[in-house]
């Protein structure tokens, strides 16, 4: 089994602080994710409008995503940083 999936070693850590049960994860990543995850959903109602017909709908999810996009990308470069 890979490291990451939830019975990992990796994951299993990070379960862990100090000897308590408790998610160890920092404000970036949670932010990050939350970041990543939006624009998936974004792009998923773009290419479900796209494949229904739906072209009114489907442009107006790609302006929201890249204008999402643009205001995301300098948090996303602060947290890789």
């Amino acid at each position: 089994m890979s490291d990451y999936t939830h019975s990992g070693s990796y994951q299993l850590s990070r379960r862990w602080t100090n000897s308590e049960l408790t998610p160890s994860y920092k404000e970036s990543e949670i932010l990050e994710i939350i970041i990543e995850v939006t624009k998936t959903y974004l792009l998923f109602a773009n290419m479900l409008f796209q494949i229904h017909g739906y072209d009114k709908e489907k442009d107006t999810v790609l302006d929201i995503f890249i204008e999402y996009k643009k205001e995301t990308e300098p948090i996303l470069e602060a947290i890789y940083e």
